[in-house]
């Protein structure tokens, strides 16, 4: 039976990801992938061949009532293999992720649970704050493993334009590094993301639709941005792998942007502009 090591959302709170350890496993052809749809039923969301890395990111929208949006609610996740041969294994306990809610400062969330296990493998929760919604959180406050809620005291000052989570800390989880020769101290530093809470029904404003174009999608070389009629004074523009990584950046105060992307992979990404207390992200592929 494999085992799942994390369960955590990417760091632009889109999609959840399951990582595992895959190098205990011998004569496995692929990773098999299932969310609970109702109480103790999981489906089947996705597999991933051996050979390729040892996480999964949870894009499958069509699948169960909340569809895998790590910003509806919270999800249980469990792992399958199969073998060379055909045969498939019993599947692993399941990994249940953060869900953290706002109340006027007062952030809850539920703990992160295994199944089968009376003990979270969590050591402490930080309370992340991204002061200016740019991406870079810092902790505000630090709880037990145990323990499922933090208040920030300077939450007035910020409650316009911020974006809050929780990290865990405490696993033992060294996803594909070791096949590479990798055994140093990563595995004590990856942490499980809650979503993100924010306050962007009263602070930042979403661009009308019809008022920001991204274009050619699929793109080859250069990427366009169009403002249309919305007025930008400065805008930051970001660009992310699926996993939540950060690829590109850069600045505007023109309504129109050409940028130039023929350095990216091939893949999808998710496109992030901000511009004045209001904000849009677009999904774009790269050929």
């Amino acid at each position: 039976m494999p085992n799942i090591c994390l369960v955590t959302t990417d760091t632009m709170s889109i999609n959840n990801i399951v990582y595992w350890d895959k190098t205990p496993y011998n004569n496995v052809d692929s990773f098999i992938v299932y969310r609970q749809v109702s109480t103790g039923t999981f489906k089947r969301i996705g597999a991933q061949s051996y050979s390729t890395l040892s996480q999964f990111i949870d894009t499958a929208r069509s699948i169960g009532p909340s569809n895998g949006d790590p910003n509806i609610t919270t999800y249980q996740y469990k792992l399958q293999t199969r073998d060379t041969c055909g045969n498939y294994s019993a599947m692993s306990p399941y990994h249940n992720t953060v869900h953290v809610n706002n109340n006027n400062g007062s952030f809850t969330w539920n703990l992160y649970t295994v199944e089968g296990t009376t003990v979270t493998p969590v050591s402490s929760f930080d309370l992340m704050r991204d002061n200016a919604n740019t991406g870079l959180f810092v902790s505000i406050g630090n709880a037990a493993g145990n323990q499922t809620n933090l208040t920030d005291p300077n939450y007035t000052s910020f409650a316009g334009v911020a974006n809050w989570r929780v990290d865990a800390s405490g696993f033992n989880c060294n996803p594909t590094q070791r096949l590479n020769g990798n055994n140093s101290t990563q595995a004590a530093k990856v942490k499980s993301h809650s979503n993100q809470n924010n306050n962007r029904m009263s602070g930042i404003k979403q661009f009308a639709t019809n008022n920001v174009s991204i274009y050619p999608n699929p793109a080859s070389n250069a990427l366009n941005i169009n403002f249309a009629n919305a007025v930008v004074n400065k805008a930051s523009v970001k660009i992310f792998s699926l996993i939540g990584s950060e690829v590109l950046s850069t600045t505007t105060s023109d309504n129109n942007l050409s940028i130039d992307i023929s350095n990216l992979a091939a893949g999808t990404y998710m496109v992030q502009i901000i511009s004045d207390n209001v904000s849009i992200t677009k999904k774009i592929v790269k050929e």
